[in-house]
């Protein structure tokens, strides 16, 4: 009898801490702020296909000391919801639409869109080791195959070949090509001799072996007065198949004191070919200019850079291997890849501001924008800043937007 009155009485303590925690955010969810969508420039009619996504972190005031809750703003209204503790994280839509398509393959994988790759008749994964373990010199990367008409999965381990066991292997992207599986990957080495690598190794998936590795970059990131990093240009299309790859080393001097940056240098723009495993310079005002190259569509890399009558985009065809026309749209803040994103939806531009709309309770001073323009012609469609409606209530909050949708 005792065992039935302790477990009723547990039962009856999870209730009322469970209930008090709903009972405290749905008192919270009543305050919390709201934005719309205020139309500066362009067709208003456009702010109806915009959707801005993001978190928003809050001090319940209760035992619980923080929650989160994701927000959705459109045009004229802000909606909020809790995700359960069941429910998958899901760094993109894509991979929302895979985990639901194929559960059986894509259980126990990653959520990050580089990990994969899709065509019509198959679906390709890659991950390090190093993602879930120490990173020693057994490291290897795991290679997962889905003929998607047959179902037929297939799952097998490539060894790593690491030069030193204090390095960190990650994957950058996962290609098909001539039969061959391409895996690109970033390797960092940690310690006074610290470095940092971009390579692309071809997997053949009948030997299951490694069969080419090629370098694409190579850095040395031991000084400690400046940040040295090898990047990767986005893809519009990660997961899809794009043989075009964009690297540029960059280099930022800081102030240790402010924390601020001093300079930046962007040098060695080069452009990879999975197709036919070139790795060349590009021969392009964007490289001359050191612009900041910001995302690639099918053959097509878009870079910007900050000028004093708006935002000069600099379209380059890596195909040809040749600049485009360029223009410049109007926007004048920094594109780079903390404050501001860029994307290309149906043949329109979209910059769109990362800022936190609120920090530390108090509502940023300056309104984050998005802006829609004509990608041919930068000419402005739709320019709208995000403003909250009436008053902040008193509370810890912080709202941060991390994704535009257009639709």
């Amino acid at each position: 009898m005792k065992k039935y009155i302790k477990s009723a009485i547990l039962g009856a303590a999870a209730v009322l801490l469970v209930g008090s925690y709903y009972i405290g955010s749905a008192n919270v969810e009543r305050t919390l702020p709201q934005f719309v969508l205020k139309h500066l420039e362009g067709n208003p009619k456009e702010a109806a296909h915009i959707t801005l996504e993001g978190e928003l972190y809050f001090n319940t005031r209760t035992r619980f000391s923080s929650a989160v809750r994701e927000i959705k703003i459109e045009d004229e209204r802000t909606t909020y919801w809790q995700k359960s503790a069941t429910e998958p994280f899901s760094s993109s839509p894509k991979i929302a639409e895979l985990k639901d398509q194929y559960r059986g393959f894509m259980r126990g994988k990653s959520s990050y869109d580089n990990n994969f790759y899709e065509d019509q008749t198959e679906l390709l994964y890659a991950e390090s080791s190093d993602n879930y373990s120490a990173g020693d010199e057994g490291s290897y990367l795991t290679i997962g195959m889905l003929n998607k008409k047959s179902g037929e999965k297939k799952e097998f381990h490539v060894p790593l070949s690491k030069p030193d066991r204090d390095s960190y292997v990650m994957v950058e992207n996962v290609q098909r090509a001539n039969g061959y599986i391409q895996v690109i990957i970033q390797e960092n080495v940690h310690g006074e001799a610290s470095k940092q690598s971009i390579r692309v190794l071809k997997i053949d998936p009948k030997s299951k072996e490694i069969t080419d590795e090629q370098t694409l970059s190579a850095v040395d990131t031991s000084d400690q007065k400046s940040s040295i990093n090898s990047n990767m240009t986005p893809n519009q299309n990660p997961i899809g198949s794009h043989p075009y790859e964009l690297l540029y080393v960059e280099t930022s001097e800081y102030d240790e004191k402010n924390g601020t940056t001093i300079s930046e240098e962007r040098t060695s723009y080069m452009v990879y070919n999975a197709n036919t495993g070139k790795l060349d310079k590009i021969k392009s005002a964007i490289a001359k200019k050191q612009m900041r190259p910001k995302l690639i569509q099918g053959s097509i890399l878009y870079a910007v850079q900050s000028e004093k009558d708006g935002l000069k985009v600099q379209p380059y065809d890596l195909q040809a291997n040749k600049d485009l026309a360029g223009y410049t749209v109007n926007w004048d803040e920094e594109v780079d890849n903390s404050t501001s994103a860029l994307e290309i939806r149906d043949g329109k531009l979209i910059v769109y501001s990362l800022d936190n709309l609120i920090s530390d309770g108090a509502v940023n001073s300056k309104p984050q924008q998005v802006l829609v323009a004509d990608v041919k012609t930068g000419q402005t469609l739709y320019k709208g800043e995000i403003l909250m409606k009436g008053s902040l209530e008193p509370g810890d909050y912080q709202v941060n937007i991390n994704e535009l949708l257009y639709k």
